[in-house]
């Protein structure tokens, strides 16, 4: 058993404190991503329809598959889209038009309403019931 000095709490010594943040690189992730790109990037040459629809079709399968296997976390997925639709060239479609929508004020309040009733509840704002005792549960 190891013994600090200053922190009376004994660890067993094959036990490794892990920190909570994950890693910056996933690799997992990387190549899932890396290889729905190819995969999209073929069905582009593959479809037989015009380049914009092709377009749209490779970008919507290449964000539906980041979406399913969660390579990439799903606001980094949902910025992709409006992105990628200006950098592939999509008609009509220029930065400032592609990211209005991100900038609605309706998106702050849901985001607001999604977010901060389990810190409320978990540090006591609210009045104690057994549903707040479940959401700071659910929360942690």
């Amino acid at each position: 058993m190891n013994l600090h000095a200053k922190d009376k709490t004994q660890h067993p010594e094959n036990v490794e404190l892990l920190s909570a943040q994950k890693p910056i690189t996933d690799f997992k992730g990387l190549l899932t991503t890396i290889i729905s790109a190819v995969v999209c990037f073929g069905i582009y040459h593959i479809l037989p329809y015009s380049p914009d629809a092709n377009k749209g079709i490779a970008l919507l399968i290449f964000v539906a598959a980041l979406w399913f296997t969660e390579a990439v976390h799903i606001t980094v997925t949902a910025l992709m889209v409006p992105i990628l639709a200006v950098v592939l060239g999509f008609p009509d479609m220029d930065i400032k038009k592609a990211m209005a929508d991100f900038s609605n004020p309706i998106i702050y309040i849901f985001s607001a309403a999604s977010r901060l009733p389990p810190p409320c509840i978990c540090s006591g704002w609210t009045v104690k019931s057994p549903s707040a005792c479940c959401a700071c549960r659910a929360a942690i």
